[in-house]
């Protein structure tokens, strides 16, 4: 069970990383087309009508991630008949949050101009229809992809959708180039959507013969007590996490105006690519840390692994955000001109925020997968208060422009989420007192990312590199001085001598022994 759950792991790890980078690639193809075809202020609405949506999606209040925690023990187990009732209750749930979602979205239409300031866009309720249905139909199959989650095969979903990703993109790049038509490009959208999720249903259907989800069978009453509790605790924390995603955009285009929005997406673009790998390659466990659970009840096993955890997380923070720092603003330049460029002060705040969030993805793996959900519901709820505040505050009365949407961000990051979630875990999940070992490491790592970007920063100053082959010398160069000082600062650390004995051992196994 161990192995096969190791083995799991690491294809999950491996496939969503591989399929995230070639999403990332095809998106940066057809954003940059969208920008010579559309321009700035259809990729405002763009983004708006996106973050729009994603608040009004609050309506499913996160019970997919409390029934996916629901399904690890059955799933482990084999109990078909615990599965079946928790997956009927999970469609049923599903498809009145889809009609939820709908009637919500109906309602906010003849609202929108009071998002735009300065619209010069047409038809701008006919193009929020498109992007409302293409999220209501996902409600009535997405459910499906749950069980493979919960079964540690979310690498099969990972395939399919970049599958039909590359024809949505390669169809939507057509019509982009030949008609220029933003209503054929949301068109296209919501037929892959829908024949994506359609492929899915029935890939889990011919994979699980034995489960009927259409057919009743009463929810047994001690789970659905848990994923009631859950749920409550998840209203919060889905509260919290739109008002940190969706705010910024909806903040900057009601007080600000499209065309910042359309420019702000594309640096968006980027540090979300970074940000969507890096949770990807650490969160594609949770499924596994969930069965780890459920089968070691040794705690100091289950500290051993989330330490083991948290130095690769935090390994790849600090490789990805030295990057960021001498990449960003080059990259955009070379990618789509310098009219395109943002100030250096508002760069450096949207990578200090992607290392604060990314130094979190340990802790929330693990609050995902201990099903810890009811005790962040407040704290989320503050989040996204001192958040939406602070950031308003700043804009209109400051008149600080994105940097007061950013610096209000991160102050609700900070002051919030950085120092409370860990304690959630430590407390609550893995019930050791190690909460100031766990601060330690967010210390050692705030220095080596600091270090290594200062450092980068220097070095860049010598060089006089452009073009690809400069972005590609950068790259290495931000690698490997960041990658130095995280050996300097771990290279005493038990996580440290445990991956490097790994390697050593891979190493010796698979090519000494030819």
């Amino acid at each position: 069970m161990k192995t096969n759950r190791m083995k799991l792991s690491i294809l999950n790890s491996v496939i969503t990383t591989g399929t995230q980078i070639l999403t990332i690639i095809l998106r940066f193809v057809t954003q940059t087309i969208f920008i010579h075809t559309l321009g700035a202020s259809y990729l405002g609405i763009n983004g708006l009508f996106t973050n729009i949506i994603s608040v009004l999606s609050f309506a499913d209040l996160g019970i997919g991630a409390a029934i996916t925690y629901s399904l690890y023990k059955p799933m482990a187990e084999g109990n078909i008949e615990i599965i079946n009732s928790i997956m009927f209750f999970f469609r049923k749930a599903y498809h009145i949050i889809g009609f939820s979602v709908a009637l919500l979205g109906l309602v906010v239409m003849p609202f929108l101009d009071s998002f735009i300031k300065n619209n010069n866009i047409d038809h701008i309720e006919l193009i929020f229809l498109l992007f409302l249905l293409n999220v209501v139909i996902s409600y009535f199959f997405s459910y499906n992809q749950t069980l493979l989650i919960a079964d540690q095969q979310g690498y099969k979903c990972s395939i399919v959708q970049v599958i039909f990703l590359i024809l949505k993109v390669l169809l939507q790049i057509i019509v982009l180039l030949l008609s220029q038509s933003f209503f054929l490009y949301l068109l296209i959208q919501i037929i892959i959507t829908l024949s994506t999720n359609i492929f899915i249903s029935k890939l889990v259907i011919k994979q699980y013969p034995s489960l009927n989800m259409k057919r009743y069978v009463e929810l047994p009453k001690d789970i659905y007590i848990k994923i009631k509790d859950n749920t409550i605790g998840m209203i919060g924390s889905k509260f919290g996490e739109i008002a940190l995603s969706a705010s910024d955009n909806i903040i900057m285009s009601m007080f600000i105006g499209l065309s910042t929005v359309g420019v702000y997406s594309n640096y968006v673009l980027l540090v979300n690519s970074a940000s969507t790998l890096l949770t990807q390659f650490v969160g594609s466990v949770s499924a596994s840390i969930g069965n780890f659970a459920v089968d070691v009840k040794d705690t100091m096993k289950q500290y051993e692994l989330f330490k083991r955890h948290l130095f690769i997380n935090n390994l790849v923070t600090i490789l990805t955000s030295a990057c960021l720092v001498s990449l960003l603003n080059p990259f955009i330049i070379l990618w789509i001109g310098d009219q395109y460029i943002l100030p250096t002060e508002v760069v450096d705040l949207m990578i200090l925020n992607f290392v604060i969030i990314s130094l979190r993805q340990t802790p929330i793996t693990f609050i995902s997968s201990y099903g810890l959900f009811k005790k962040i519901g407040l704290k989320s709820i503050i989040e996204a208060i001192v958040n939406v505040v602070v950031s308003v505050a700043l804009v209109v009365r400051f008149n600080m422009g994105i940097r007061g949407v950013l610096i209000g961000t991160l102050v609700s990051n900070i002051i919030v989420n950085l120092f409370y979630e860990p304690f959630v875990v430590t407390k609550y999940g893995l019930n050791v007192k190690k909460y100031l070992d766990f601060i330690k490491s967010y210390i050692f790592s705030i220095l080596t990312i600091l270090f290594s970007c200062l450092t980068v920063q220097i070095v860049m100053k010598f060089m006089n590199l452009g073009g690809v082959l400069g972005l590609f010398v950068i790259l290495c160069e931000s690698i490997f001085i960041s990658l130095i000082f995280f050996i300097l600062f771990n290279i005493k650390s038990k996580e440290f001598k445990f991956f490097l004995g790994l390697l050593m051992y891979t190493y010796k196994d698979r090519f000494l022994k030819r």
